[in-house]
């Protein structure tokens, strides 16, 4: 048997004149691919070996409000104390200890905590609008009312520069702030019973996805305050298309029954809702969004020209707040 020549003097074992031409560009790729791998795998070899991922450290927050959701704020305002003493920076800290000193009406010490997280971080816009709220909140109207406005007129300039240089951009944050600023001024002009200002204040956030149910509450409370009609305001907001989502929830559920009519009058309202409501404002009424459903079940035994292309419509509604429910859950 004729021994193996040495590896540096054995041949190839293939010979590019055994491939056809059309065989050739195929062969080529292959040797490519493997040359590309065989390099991965040296590279891998040189690598150290990974470093374990140590588990994220839960935060004081988020602790802080588990213990509170549980019942136990006395810990949770303790663990906050612990942690913002070492870190007087820490704004986050700093307000959410303030605002459970407050919901436990220890609203002097809420107020030392808002003075030494300003003193550390004057230039804070967020703790500046929770201490102003914070001041409505305890009853400081005339403290609060000032500090809001300029509060609000800070982030209308902010809102301003924010569109002029960047006039695509839907600017969410920016809102965000005005619109929490406007709502808890309305809180403050409605303690004093100026319901007409607190409206104005409110009302233009009530189509506004993150504070539509801030300012819709705003509404329910000057309307009490005025011994108003409930649905008929709801009613009236629907038809100048600026009703908040609870505000259409409670027209449906007025219109809601087992009979053909009755589902095509939800169904009527909702594709309304969604003409004016940029956003998936379904999940924010779940109970709402079942009685939609159930309206849908009722209207598929019906004929296309009894329901027409709003069937489509809401029909695609109910899956995207649906899917987006899913996601929400497995996050």
């Amino acid at each position: 048997m004729t021994p193996m020549p040495p590896k540096e003097e054995r041949p190839d074992l293939y010979d590019d004149n055994d491939f056809t031409d059309r065989e050739r560009p195929k062969m080529d790729h292959l040797k490519a691919r493997f040359a590309e791998q065989m390099k991965v795998a040296r590279l891998q070899q040189t690598l150290p070996a990974a470093e374990p991922v140590a588990a994220p450290t839960p935060s004081p927050v988020n602790e802080s409000l588990a213990l509170r959701r549980a019942g136990n704020i006395e810990a949770a305002i303790k663990l906050l104390y612990d942690a913002w003493s070492t870190n007087l920076a820490d704004t986050g800290v700093a307000t959410t200890l303030a605002t459970m000193l407050a919901e436990t009406e220890q609203f002097e010490r809420a107020e030392r905590v808002f003075q030494r997280a300003l003193a550390a971080s004057p230039d804070d816009d967020t703790l500046q609008i929770n201490y102003a709220t914070f001041l409505g909140h305890s009853g400081r109207h005339a403290e609060a009312a000032p500090a809001l406005r300029r509060a609000a007129a800070r982030y209308t300039r902010e809102l301003q520069r924010h569109v002029k240089a960047q006039p695509t951009d839907p600017a969410a944050e920016h809102l965000r702030k005005l619109a929490t600023c406007d709502c808890n001024l309305a809180r403050v002009h409605l303690a004093r019973g100026d319901t007409g200002f607190a409206r104005d204040l409110a009302e233009k956030w009530l189509v506004f996805d993150g504070v539509c149910h801030s300012a819709c509450d705003v509404i329910g409370l000057c309307i009490n305050a005025e011994d108003g009609d409930w649905i008929a305001e709801c009613g009236q907001h629907h038809a100048e298309q600026r009703a908040a989502p609870a505000m259409v929830a409670e027209l449906i559920e007025a219109a809601a029954g087992n009979d053909n009519a009755a589902a095509l009058e939800v169904l009527r309202i909702c594709d309304e809702a969604l003409q004016y409501l940029h956003f998936d404002w379904l999940a924010a009424v779940p109970d709402c969004a079942k009685v939609v459903a159930a309206a849908m079940k009722i209207a598929g035994e019906l004929p296309y020209c009894e329901v027409g292309p709003m069937g489509f419509r809401v029909s695609d509604a109910l899956e995207r707040s649906a899917s987006g429910a899913s996601s929400a859950e497995t996050r």
